[in-house]
């Protein structure tokens, strides 16, 4: 699980941003580089950190222990973004979460 800070919501899902110190930043720098260039991308993105999109399962846990199922939409160096079932109303902005795989 890792640290995050919530920092946009919609009413399907949110976006995180990751609160690590300067040498894992490095370290998940490095391992989503290579996240990235093991396909081939055809147009790079134009915003400050490249989004990729994953598609994959994932489960938020909140402070309060609340664990939210939901999908990683895209991943970049600097953030996250989550979509939910909608069945669950998205962290504030500004409250630290976890994020976890859920497989």
């Amino acid at each position: 699980c890792r640290s995050l800070t919530v920092v946009r919501t919609s009413k399907d899902g949110f976006a995180v941003e990751f609160n690590v110190v300067p040498h894992k930043r490095k370290k998940l720098a490095d391992r989503l580089s290579w996240l990235i260039n093991k396909d081939l991308m055809e147009a790079p993105e134009q915003r400050a950190a490249a989004r990729f999109p994953t598609g994959g399962p994932a489960f938020i846990g909140r402070k309060d222990g609340m664990q939210i199922p939901c999908t990683v939409v895209d991943i970049s160096l600097t953030g996250a973004s989550f979509q939910t079932n909608g069945q669950f109303q998205p962290p504030p902005i500004g409250e630290v979460v976890t994020a976890g795989n859920s497989r």
